[in-house]
Formats: C-alpha cells, structure tokens, sequence
C-alpha cells in the first residue's frame, strides 16, 4: 500500500468568533452564523471546456398538473390517485386548511410507507410514495372543524421507468450493491453510510443525485448542475440508508428520509454545492457519520473508489474496472472541467445520479474528488478508452472554496481500532421494495377511487447500529465498521 497523503496539517477555522460560537452553540448555531455570510455564485453556466466528459442529467419523474382534494364533507374523507405504471407519485400540498388537532396522510395502498402531514406542511411537495398509487386522507381529532376546508393537492410527481436511466460505464458494467462487499472490502463498506441520495424537482422535471455528509455538523455536498439555488433545494428530500439488505437482495434496508434547509455556497464553475439539512431533522442523520476531504493533489495510480446512487437506485460501490483491469483508479490526475485543471478522471462505473458522489482515495480514505461528469464521446457511446473517462471535480481546487464555510477538511480521530455502537434508535420513515420496470403511459389519466378509510400497519422501531472512524492524521486508517 502506498504512503498515505497528508491533507492539511493546520486545523483551520473560519474565525476566532466561529470558534467561540460552535464552542457555546454547537454546529447548528455555527450554522447560522455561516448561513448569514452566503456566497451565492451568481455567474451565468459555464462551458465545459472538454469535449470528452459531460453532464448526465438523470431524470425520474415529471411534474402533471392534476388537481386533487379531500374536504370534511366527503364520505369517506379520502381519496387514492393512480398513474398506471408509475414507479411513484408525489402529491404537490398545495394547501392545507384543516383544524387543530386533525392530519392528512398519504400512504402507499398497503400502509408500509405512511406520512402524516399537518398546516405547517403547506406549500411543500410531500415525500414520495413508491409504485403506481397514493392514498390520500384527512383524519379528524373529532373537534370543531367548521370554516376549514380540507387539503388540496394542485399537481403530482410521477416516476419513470428503469428503462429510461442514462448510464456511463466504462466497459461492463462493474456496480454492485453496497453489501456484495461487506466481508471482502470492510473499510470500503463502513465508508458508505454517509452517501444519501438526493431527489429533487426543477421545473416540470423530477431528478435524482447523490449526495453525502461533510464534517460532523450540518454540511451536506453534492454539484451546482443538482442543486443550482434555494428553490430547488427546498424541494429537495434526501434519502439516507437507501440500501440492498443483502448482496443483489430485492428487500430494502430500513431508511431515513430528512429535507433539504439552507443552501449555504453555490459555485457553477467548479460544480458543487454546500447545503444544510432542515434543522429539525438534522439528529435523525447524525448517526450515519461523515466523510473527511483530502486537500492535497491527487496521484495518477491511485486507487479509488465511489459510493454513489446511480439511476436513483439503492446504493452501490464503483469499485473494480474490468476496462482498467483490477481496481478502480485515477487514470489522469489533472484535466479540465469547467475550468484548467479542475478535475481528475477515471474509469470507475457511474450512471445518471451518480453526480455528487464522493470519490474516495484508498489509501488515505478521504474524499479525492466530487463526481460530475460522464465520458461523452462524439458518437454516443460510453467511456473509455483514451480520453474518454468519467470525471470529478477536485478537492483541493474546490477546498479554498469551501474552507470560509465548514470548520475543517477533516477530523483526526483516536488511532484506536473503533468499536461498533448503537448510537440512536429511529422510526424510520418507510420500508419497501422499489419496482423500477413500469412504463408510464403517454397520457396517464388520474383515477378518483374512494374507499373505505385505510388503515396501515404501524412502522416498526429499528436500531441502527452505525460508526466508522480514522486513525491517526499520520497512519493508514485502520478499519471502518
């Protein structure tokens, strides 16, 4: 194994007073001071200034505009909206106007995904309900609800199917779930529980990215072309733990889905984002730990790999080339992005929504790059070989960026081998299945279906047990769990 790369030696905070505040506050209050000094990149797009790698927009969804509304007078105060083929719907609460005490809830027909919504929620797109329908209800407290009108859903989300999903592979296609490496890759698999992946709607269009945890605090990262401003980041739910339960399993590990909050720095020539998490739900990811940034140059040879959602689907590691012949690896240490010499490239496996995963060295197990770019040859097809290969945007170009905003780029932590720990028990939001095969119709015709009030099964509890962490600033890193 290669001698690890140092980062930055000097720990660097923002300022003596962010010191004094994170000291007394905590990261939300340091949060707050830093979201107060935004810098938001008003720049117009850039231009690539390689004609090898592009941006692979992935979309999964579309916005129909389908007026939807449950009001204290119908019997029964429910209604269930069908897209034939969809592979979710995702109601648009427009309005709630219901009274104290009273909730909706939107649920899949078998109750496993279940939301309970109250007047605050207004305005906001509800989470999504995965397959082809949503119920949809207004439960009463049994109080006075004279002069309230019910909810009113003013248009729908509705997914696409699988075979729609851009992809950019580098040869075969080497993904795999996250767990295919549990007992062969340990440091590579305790690595991934940081990585979520980032749905959001831009227009009339529904996309997905990936995203990850930065820092212990409230620090999220993903690109610019994801997230460009506040608008779409407030539609912006983030999925953490999306994951097989076994290697090529079709359950679905037990997930947590939390809102975006603040935008915090934006830059569209380097092709990232800084973001906070809404406050409140912010405890509810901590336990999924974080990554660290490495803030040096990275090395031709090196050995990398990345965690990512791609097409929006459960997570999965970019770990072997059978193009390069083994493991994944830089190919070209320093290449052009959107500016000279601002990214690196490889021929690691990425499809549409790998953007904004994490590109980690092995040898130093801190984040290298910032996924952005597939290979795009004149002809269409897909990457490699020279020079057409997958790209990221460095850390150490982005890093001077970053640095007025989070605290450090890493923290060094115990030369201790880590022990496994329950750190906090969570009722997580949903557990499910995904079927990604359907094909939507051209024309999806919404089904106004009443039924008896739905009752769903209770979620269960479940405890996560979640740590990973570094040895010394100096050493190879011991093991991730």
């Amino acid at each position: 194994m290669t001698t690890p790369k140092r980062g930055l030696n000097t720990r660097t905070w923002i300022v003596g007073a962010l010191i004094l505040v994170a000291g007394t506050l905590g990261f939300a209050g340091a949060l707050s001071l830093v979201s107060s000094m935004q810098q938001i990149s008003t720049d117009p797009q850039p231009t690539l200034l390689t004609n090898t790698a592009e941006v692979i927009v992935q979309p999964v969804g579309r916005v129909v505009d389908d007026r939807f509304a449950v009001s204290y007078d119908d019997s029964p105060r429910e209604i269930v909206i069908t897209y034939a083929g969809a592979t979710y719907i995702q109601p648009f609460l427009e309005n709630i106007d219901i009274a104290p005490g009273d909730t909706v809830v939107i649920a899949s027909p078998d109750g496993v995904q279940r939301y309970t919504y109250d007047s605050a929620s207004a305005g906001q797109w509800a989470y999504p309900i995965d397959g082809d329908t949503a119920v949809v209800t207004l439960t009463s407290s049994g109080g006075d609800h004279a002069g309230h009108t019910g909810v009113l859903i003013s248009r729908v989300g509705q997914g696409f199917s699988a075979t729609e999903f851009a992809q950019s592979l580098c040869g075969s296609n080497d993904l795999a779930d996250v767990a295919c490496s549990a007992s062969s890759f340990p440091i590579e698999y305790g690595l991934r529980q940081p990585v979520a992946r980032l749905f959001y709607t831009n227009g009339g269009g529904q996309y997905v990215c990936t995203t990850w945890r930065v820092t212990p605090g409230n620090f999220m990262l993903t690109n610019q072309h994801c997230i460009p401003n506040q608008a779409v980041l407030n539609t912006a739910i983030v999925r953490f733990n999306f994951q097989s339960a076994g290697c090529g399993a079709g359950s679905i590990e037990p997930y947590v889905e939390v809102r975006g909050g603040s935008l915090i720095y934006v830059n569209a020539t380097y092709d990232v984002a800084l973001y906070s998490l809404r406050e409140s739900d912010f405890p509810l990811v901590q336990q999924f730990g974080y990554l660290e940034l490495d803030t040096s140059a990275p090395s031709a040879n090196e050995t990398i790999f990345i965690p990512q959602h791609p097409a929006g689907l459960p997570k999965m590691f970019g770990l072997n080339s059978t193009s390069d012949g083994g493991r994944c690896r830089v190919i070209v240490p320093s290449t052009a992005g959107y500016a000279a010499n601002s990214d690196l490239a490889y021929t690691c496996d990425t499809r549409g929504g790998s953007s904004g995963s994490p590109v980690i060295a092995l040898d130093t197990l801190r984040v290298v790059g910032l996924h952005h770019l597939g290979a795009g040859r004149p002809d269409g097809s897909q990457c490699g070989p020279s020079p057409y290969y997958n790209q990221a945007v460095r850390i150490d170009q982005i890093w001077p960026l970053l640095e007025p905003y989070l605290p450090q780029p890493f923290v060094p932590q115990s030369t201790a081998t880590p022990t496994p720990t329950e750190t906090l028990t969570l009722t997580p939001s949903a557990t499910f299945t995904p079927t990604l095969t359907f094909t939507p119709s051209n024309t999806p015709t919404p089904t106004f279906t009443p039924t008896v009030t739905h009752t769903p099964t209770t979620t269960p509890n479940v405890s996560r047990a979640s740590c990973w962490s570094m040895a010394d600033l100096n050493s190879i890193p011991t093991r991730g769990c």
